[in-house]
């Protein structure tokens, strides 16, 4: 045993003198980020990095739909409704505009004399014909293969047509049976006050013995148009906001993606930008004509569709189908090398509703349809005005880090709550006031690997009392808490905890690097810890809420994931979020918004719509300031979104995050930013302060990369993303800059 002892002893000495040996000297400062202007090439303004100037100005007429044979239901507000029973195919008029639009169109254009038929029209033949009038079809497997069947594909299909009229409401209700793959379902179509409505109950849908149900879409076509006969656009939620314009460009391909991003429940992945809200809209003539449709239920399993004409058929077509099941891999050993495809056996349980709310005139265009969403959201309560004088600026403050030591963990003091308050008083003396932080790594034991367990404080950064008298003189903290995703490195959990996959696996990501917490187990970690937190601060980050998958121990799906995640952001008095999926617009706070699309071939724009619906109701802030490549150009864009400033600082170098989970924070010291950090925010705020409370109520591209943004507060701002001079009447923009005109 004594010479156990002294070897032990003699080891640690070693140990020791080794690593004095290779310390290296403290550093005494980060390498800031290098500030770049350096404006973009006109081949970069005029890509789907940017909004594009409205080229297309023709008056939108569709002669492809008329009202001969259809009957009309009724008027509500604005809006008349008229359906043809034989094919249950129907029409809405817009009696502000006179527009006409259709569930499905006329054949006439087929015949090569008519003045609708053009050089290179794909026709139709009468199984196309069929499908085009078909007002709903079905995806179903046969086994693990997944077929589709449109109602009027096969002639002893059914249908029972009922008109539901009432005082409020102008509708019918269709009951549809379709003969080979035995589904059945009810589907009501209406207008109310608000405007037109698709809604199917889940308790309606019925299967046969031998098929599965996959999925259901209603009326694909309505909104369509025939190549590029209509000037016009489809906007599509992705990521900040994308706008697919109307050609005949066959070769772009389809779109589609799933609603809030990819469900890891049942191995679906994608490094893509999401689809953040369940929304898309159609505009038929800028400034004319156009709706909005909002998934009111089931966008958590719906995914959105866009065929450009000349592929498959002749005209662009945008439509949401709902999944209720889906096949996955089995695998049937540990090392993978076996497995088998099968079929989700239950069906995903919500009901449909999708609603269309229809735009004339000068809001018939994305600004249109962003501010009728945010009317949507105000009036459910979820938005309301905010009341600054100069604009917000968020800090995530690194307090402390962990990292492998001889024997278990070393922490590391990053910022400590004294050192915090020093930072804010300098900030101060800055003239800048209107500060809102995220505290990671506050916990005890650093930021890394020690979630979901947040019931102390480092003692290193101050422990309990600093960090509490901290909270007492600032308002706006937020303690940075992850109760869904935990590093498969971590202990604070048991493996019972973990999510399971369809296939009864462990939910992971970055190759098991991390895992995903079952929602009740996530709930009731929350709710024990909330009322401790609350010493520290009255205001929780949470991270990781834009990861929405299905877990098959607890049995939810997507849309009860979503009501679990608003229990959340419900339960504390102030609650942030970092991601934009509109269920996560009731936090207090969004940080880390996007201010991209994910630029794919098929986008000609990418619009601010996401920042539009926001903006003056909800203090957005973009992603950190620290890691811009193009500074001048990303600040640019932050005041056109109308989004607030970030950084990542510590008190400390990021030298020693080295060989941590956080070393990708090359660069974060607040003394070797803080003047950078005041010259961005002056920059900022010198043009946002004077809309900060308000919305945009028009933005206008005069020429590319010149951009005018019109706020309901009569302010106008300017902003030149070119290298060039810029000049709209008698305002004059130098290049990279900005001018607001009060």
């Amino acid at each position: 045993m004594y010479t156990f002892k002294r070897i032990m002893i003699a080891l640690m000495v070693a140990f020791t003198t080794i690593a004095a040996v290779t310390v290296k000297p403290k550093p005494r400062y980060d390498a800031v980020q290098a500030l770049t202007n350096v404006a973009p090439q006109y081949s970069s303004l005029i890509s789907n990095r940017y909004t594009q100037k409205e080229e297309d100005l023709r008056i939108a007429q569709n002669d492809y739909i008329d009202l001969i044979d259809y009957q009309k239901l009724g008027v509500i507000n604005n809006l008349e409704l008229y359906v043809k029973q034989d094919d249950l195919s129907f029409r809405v008029v817009n009696l502000d505009t006179g527009y006409l639009w259709g569930s499905n169109f006329n054949f006439d254009y087929l015949d090569e004399t008519s003045p609708l038929h053009d050089e290179g029209d794909l026709g139709a033949n009468e199984g196309w014909k069929k499908i085009f009038n078909s007002p709903a079809s079905v995806s179903y497997y046969h086994k693990t293969n997944i077929r589709e069947e449109y109602l009027y594909s096969n002639h002893l299909s059914r249908k029972t047509f009922i008109n539901t009229t009432t005082t409020n409401k102008v509708g019918f209700k269709v009951k549809t049976s379709f003969f080979l793959s035995k589904v059945k379902f009810e589907y009501e179509v209406y207008l109310d006050q608000e405007g037109l409505h698709f809604e199917v109950p889940f308790d309606s849908i019925e299967e046969g013995d031998t098929f599965k149900l996959a999925s259901i879409k209603l009326y694909p076509f309505f909104g369509a148009a025939k190549r590029n006969r209509i000037p016009g656009y489809v906007f599509v939620p992705d990521g900040m906001g994308a706008l697919i314009r109307f050609d005949d460009a066959y070769d772009k391909g389809i779109y589609t993606k799933r609603f809030y991003g990819p469900d890891y429940g049942i191995y679906l992945k994608s490094s893509e930008e999401y689809l953040t809200l369940n929304t898309y809209g159609v505009v038929h003539g800028v400034n004319q004509n156009g709706f909005i449709s909002v998934i009111e239920s089931g966008a958590s399993h719906a995914i959105l569709s866009h065929y450009p004409s000349q592929l498959t058929t002749d005209f662009n077509h945008t439509y949401v189908s709902y999944e209720y099941r889906k096949d996955y891999i089995q695998y049937l050993n540990k090392s993978k090398t076996s497995s088998v495809i099968l079929v989700q056996e239950n069906k995903n349980k919500y009901d449909i509703k999708q609603s269309f709310y229809f735009l004339s005139g000068d809001n018939a265009n994305y600004v249109g349809m962003a501010n009728k969403y945010k009317d949507k959201l105000i009036k459910e309560g979820v938005l309301e005005k905010t009341n600054h004088g100069d604009i917000p600026i968020h800090f995530d403050v690194l307090m402390s880090e962990s990292k492998k030591a001889f024997i278990g963990r070393k922490v590391l003091k990053m910022t400590t709550s004294s050192e915090l308050e020093e930072i804010i008083s300098r900030l101060n003396s800055n003239n800048i006031s209107n500060i809102t932080l995220t505290l990671r790594g506050w916990q005890k034991g650093g930021y890394s690997l020690t979630g979901p367990r947040y019931s102390s404080v480092e003692a290193r950064i101050g422990g309990k009392r600093g960090l509490t008298k901290f909270n007492e003189n600032h308002d706006n903290v937020y303690l940075e808490s992850d109760y869904f995703k935990v590093s498969s490195r971590g202990t604070n959990y048991h493996k019972g905890d973990v999510g399971q996959s369809i296939g009864q696996e462990l939910l992971e990501e970055n190759e098991g690097r991390s895992y995903f917490l079952r929602p009740d187990v996530s709930i009731k970690n929350y709710r024990k810890n909330l009322e401790k937190n609350s010493v520290y601060s009255d205001g929780i980050h949470l991270s990781s809420t834009n990861y929405l998958y299905s877990e098959f121990v607890s049995k939810r799906n997507r849309e009860e994931q979503i009501e679990t995640i608003k229990e959340f952001i419900n339960v504390a008095d102030k609650t942030s979020v970092s991601g934009s999926f509109d269920y996560l617009f009731g936090a207090s706070r969004i940080t880390d918004i996007t201010l991209y699309s994910s630029q794919q071939k098929r986008f000609s724009d990418t619009v601010p719509f996401l920042a539009i619906v926001l903006s003056g109701y909800k203090d957005v802030f973009g992603r950190n300031s620290n890691f811009f490549a193009n500074t001048t150009n990303e600040l640019l864009r932050l005041i056109d979104y109308h989004i607030y400033p970030s950084f990542y600082i510590t008190n400390e170098s990021s030298y020693y995050l080295l060989n941590t989970e956080s070393e990708h924070i090359y660069t974060s010291r607040y003394l070797d930013w803080e003047e950078e950090i005041k010259r961005q925010y002056d920059f900022v705020n010198d043009a946002l302060k004077h809309v900060v409370n308000e919305k945009i109520i028009k933005r206008v591209i005069i020429d590319a990369g010149f951009v005018k943004v019109s706020y309901s507060n009569g302010v106008i701002i300017y902003i030149n993303y070119s290298g060039a001079t810029k000049v709209d009447g008698i305002h004059q923009v130098d290049a990279s800059s900005y001018k607001v005109v009060l």
